[in-house]
């Protein structure tokens, strides 16, 4: 498994819903991971992995239009 490091205020949120639920944060972030990606039947063969890892390599901390730049590449 990989180390993800999640916002102080978002794991705030985490801890409480875990609290709510009975649960680990692992298992919580898990579940909701596995959720939102689960819609993604297949990763298309022509996919440049190279270049979209790089747009992430970039990222700004304090945000930009990565998403928007990735998501425009399968339109």
């Amino acid at each position: 498994m990989s180390t993800i490091t999640v916002d102080e205020s978002i794991m705030e949120k985490i801890n409480i819903r875990c609290k709510q639920i009975n649960c680990s944060p692992d298992e919580l972030v898990n579940d909701i991971l596995y959720n939102h990606l689960r819609h993604v039947e297949e990763i298309p063969e022509d996919i440049d992995a190279e270049r979209i890892w790089n747009l992430l390599e970039h990222d700004k901390p304090e945000g930009d239009d990565i998403l928007d730049r990735i998501t425009d590449m399968f339109d």
